[in-house]
């Protein structure tokens, strides 16, 4: 079996057979369009498959490090893990995006505390670490003669893992049991997208930031798919109708002012990010300035260098920024910005506060990391 078809999904710490989840869960979580026998088989799927047929909830993606035995940031995305959920059930009661129980305040009320109850028992760390555990021996298990030696960018034998973990509530329409909790660990090879001095990164500006972006939600997943970068792009850069960049589809986004020490990134109408949050804490410990706003495109013109931070990218500078189609932008306001013709390219060359902070980020991985055996 090829590296990238390797995966395995496990529920409340039971592993899920494939030909179950494609049973259970058929695409766009609607047994009446996909009655299709074609759609039933037992072929692995990737998170972002998966996330799309499985009832809508908070998920987090993290990573493993020092040879698939610790996980960076794990208390970061438990604790994000509890925070969506909370405000994805509220969304899920109040708009009727999943059949309801009670539609008055006081059954709300009592739901989203009936529900946020149990899916606390299933999101605390030690729970959270026991189901990563049994899931990822499985994956071992399973892959055994084929995950040695199947990291390219890895001297040891042993892969690191990409982690993705969905909690969500199913339907029982059963009274005051009305929520069924459940967590979801899927597990995969992770594909380490490392930085490479000889390649050049290319991100293109392009869509509208997401809604309540500050929470996690598996909606994202299907939302996302028209922005998939193309045509040798790393990564798509939202940004909104006042010409300020707020992040990637997968990533976080910062301009560099070396001239004054600074970094700019967006706080507001962004999902932060773990390795942001690094980011963040090794600035303020090297005293490099944090500007908490969105980038605009003025700042392009006159930064020292720009870059994106994700679990799979780390640190990872960008060379080249790509205009593209900004037609959905105020012409009011493109005529105070930057050029706005979307054949524009900005160009960075090697960025010294960059390599510093990405140097400062690997440094801390450890401190961050927690055991998983």
């Amino acid at each position: 079996m090829k590296n990238n078809n390797k995966y395995i999904i496990s529920k409340n710490g039971v592993i899920l057979p494939w030909e179950k989840v494609y049973t259970d869960y058929p695409l766009g979580n609607d047994s009446s369009s996909s009655s299709s026998q074609s759609d039933y088989h037992d072929e692995p799927m990737d998170a972002s498959a998966l996330l799309q047929r499985l009832p809508r909830g908070a998920y987090t993606t993290c990573r493993t490090v020092k040879n698939g035995r610790y996980i960076y940031q794990l208390d970061y995305h438990v604790n994000r893990l509890v925070v969506s959920s909370a405000s994805i059930l509220e969304s899920i009661l109040k708009h009727g995006d999943q059949p309801t129980e009670s539609d008055s305040s006081n059954g709300q009320n009592n739901s989203v505390s009936q529900g946020m109850n149990v899916m606390h028992e299933k999101c605390g760390k030690e729970s959270i670490l026991n189901y990563i555990r049994l899931t990822l021996d499985e994956f071992r298990s399973l892959y055994s003669c084929d995950t040695q030696n199947s990291t390219d960018n890895d001297n040891s034998t042993d892969p690191e893992f990409r982690i993705t973990l969905l909690a969500a509530w199913e339907a029982t329409n059963k009274g005051h049991d009305f929520f069924n909790s459940a967590l979801y660990c899927h597990i995969g090879l992770l594909n380490v997208n490392n930085y490479s001095s000889s390649r050049t990164i290319r991100v293109l500006i392009h869509g509208h930031g997401r809604q309540n972006a500050s929470t996690k939600d598996s909606k994202w997943v299907t939302d996302r798919k028209k922005l998939i970068p193309s045509d040798g792009y790393e990564e798509i850069i939202l940004i909104n109708d006042k010409h300020e960049l707020l992040e990637g589809t997968q990533t976080n986004f910062y301009v560099v002012k070396d001239d004054i020490n600074t970094i700019i990134t967006a706080n507001e109408g962004v999902l932060f990010g773990s390795v942001r949050d690094s980011v963040l804490q090794v600035c303020k410990k090297h005293n490099i300035h944090v500007e908490l706003r969105p980038p605009s495109l003025n700042d392009l013109k006159s930064a020292s260098g720009v870059f994106l931070s994700s679990t799979s990218r780390w640190v990872m500078p960008v060379h080249q920024v790509h205009l593209g189609d900004l037609s959905f932008v105020k012409k009011d306001v493109l005529q105070n910005a930057a050029e706005a013709d979307p054949s524009i390219y900005y160009y960075y060359d090697d960025c010294p506060t960059t390599d510093k902070i990405r140097r400062w980020v690997m440094e801390d991985v450890e401190r961050q990391s927690t055991s998983i055996f």
